[in-house]
């Protein structure tokens, strides 16, 4: 698992990025969770490293733009809850990664609905494991 706060330096690139890795080495996909809840968040990246996915963990709406805003094309899901430490909001968060990478899968969470744009899933808390990971894995 990798974690990123935008107040460190960006030691959480990857060693192999899509396309970059040597011939032979199979790249995991890359999920973006954004949770300011340690233990919900703890849940979801167990969930999703039992899957053969890498995980970079973020803790507010803005660390995670400069995530998405730098190694976008290299990701495969974005996980947010809607309520977050910071302003920006996990809505917030969907919209700028949805308009910077259109194929880029997000899954919103949140203990009370809402309504996301077209080409977004939106998981009620308390989710179910199979739930989160039936979406996360389902092809788009």
């Amino acid at each position: 698992m990798r974690e990123f706060n935008q107040n460190q330096s960006p030691a959480w690139r990857l060693t192999y990025q899509q396309g970059n890795a040597p011939m032979g080495i199979a790249v995991k996909p890359i999920a973006v969770v954004v949770e300011d809840d340690y233990f919900q968040c703890e849940q979801i990246r167990e969930l999703l490293e039992a899957n053969d996915m890498q995980v970079i963990r973020c803790d507010s709406a803005e660390a995670a733009e400069l995530v998405v805003a730098r190694t976008g094309l290299e990701l495969s899901l974005l996980i947010t809850d809607v309520e977050l430490a910071g302003c920006k909001t996990g809505l917030d968060l969907a919209q700028f990664a949805r308009e910077q990478f259109p194929n880029l899968k997000i899954i919103v969470v949140s203990a009370t609905k809402h309504e996301v744009p077209p080409g977004m899933v939106m998981l009620e808390k308390p989710w179910q494991p199979v739930q989160l990971l039936r979406e996360a894995l389902h092809e788009w």
